[in-house]
């Protein structure tokens, strides 16, 4: 898919599409996010992938590695937190 594994994290990987524009994808043993302004980017991501690999697409990430993922779509912010983790330091 000519995506490019970071120099900063090995698990992301990124590429620019002509007409998607930047795209990301997270890769963390068998799970994947992938992001990108369009959702039309994210799809053709997708539709590659499940052309190789046997997917299951649960929709929007609600958790991943033990994170909760909130999105404030009105002010296009994304909140992570770990509750799972306070209620164990606690």
């Amino acid at each position: 898919m000519g995506a490019v594994r970071s120099k900063v994290h090995s698990c992301l990987y990124t590429s620019i599409h002509q007409v998607h524009g930047a795209f990301y994808i997270l890769v963390l043993v068998d799970d994947l996010i992938v992001a990108s302004k369009s959702l039309d980017g994210v799809q053709k991501i997708k539709t590659s992938v499940s052309a190789t690999f046997k997917v299951r697409d649960p929709g929007e990430v609600e958790h991943f590695i033990g994170m909760k993922v909130m999105r404030d779509w009105e002010v296009k912010v994304i909140i992570l937190s770990n509750p799972g983790h306070f209620i164990a330091l606690l």
